[in-house]
């Protein structure tokens, strides 16, 4: 498979996933803030359309994070690197699709520090996750290989 086409996958997977959570979230909010619907229990045009751009802009937020992720099959760059390009591009995705999802208020406060904080320290994870689950693969190639030597001798 291509690196387009794994990037097209990967991309595609992380938008169904932000689109999930992102319903997932609106649907929590809406059982414990009774004020966000109108009184007959419907949304108004404009909050539907607020709605809606929120689940493709969280869909983004996904497609860019995992998609993004193709940046590591880069073979001629150091994991440094890759890492430092993949967590720009996440965090300024972060930014812009959070300002117009309004997860993110203008100005630096609590609130906001508090949540991009929560962002890395989930970035960090994954990240770590992904990193020891590639290096014990590695070490399992590698001892197949030391393996094969040792027969093929």
């Amino acid at each position: 498979m291509s690196i387009k086409d794994r990037f097209i996958v990967k991309a595609s997977v992380g938008f169904a996933l932000g689109v999930i959570i992102d319903i997932a979230i609106a649907v929590i909010y809406l059982l414990t803030d009774s004020h966000y619907m109108m009184d007959t229990g419907m949304y108004d045009k404009a909050e539907l359309l607020r709605f809606l751009l929120s689940i493709v802009l969280s869909g983004v937020l996904g497609f860019v994070g995992n998609g993004g992720a193709v940046i590591y099959e880069i073979e001629s760059w150091s994991i440094l690197k890759c890492t430092v390009v993949h967590f720009i591009l996440a965090m300024s995705t972060f930014f812009i699709v959070g300002s117009f999802n309004r997860w993110i208020t203008p100005g630096l406060n609590r609130f906001n520090v508090t949540l991009t904080g929560i962002v890395v320290f989930v970035y960090v994870i994954i990240w770590m996750v992904n990193y020891l689950t590639y290096k014990k693969e590695i070490r399992q190639i590698n001892h197949g290989i030391a393996i094969l030597k040792r027969g093929a001798k």
